[in-house]
């Protein structure tokens, strides 16, 4: 009850706009509200595309299979007040209560 697996589809032409990452942000919220602590992703090996993205958002173990990567990243490593202050500065409406 404390891993939650992730999932984001974005539409080729709505690729590198940011939403991928605003989504996770999202996602991230809404998880330590909730007490999550673990994230999984899985996703084909030749997708460096959303590998940057949970780089970026921090360090995360890696397990590689023939087709596909799982990588898990952790919530301690997740500020939630700035997740906050940039998802409000897309979303105004996003509650600043937690």
């Amino acid at each position: 009850p404390t891993e939650a697996e992730v999932a984001i589809t974005i539409i080729d032409e709505y690729q590198r706009m940011g939403l991928g990452s605003l989504l996770l942000d999202l996602i991230f919220l809404a998880a330590k509200e909730r007490e999550i602590d673990r994230f999984s992703f899985t996703f084909l090996p030749q997708n460096d595309a959303i590998l940057r993205l949970i780089l970026k958002k921090g360090v995360a173990v890696a397990e590689r299979a023939h087709d596909s990567v799982r990588m898990i990243l952790s919530s301690d490593r997740i500020d939630a007040q700035a997740l906050r202050t940039r998802v409000r500065s897309v979303l105004p409406e996003i509650d600043s209560g937690r």
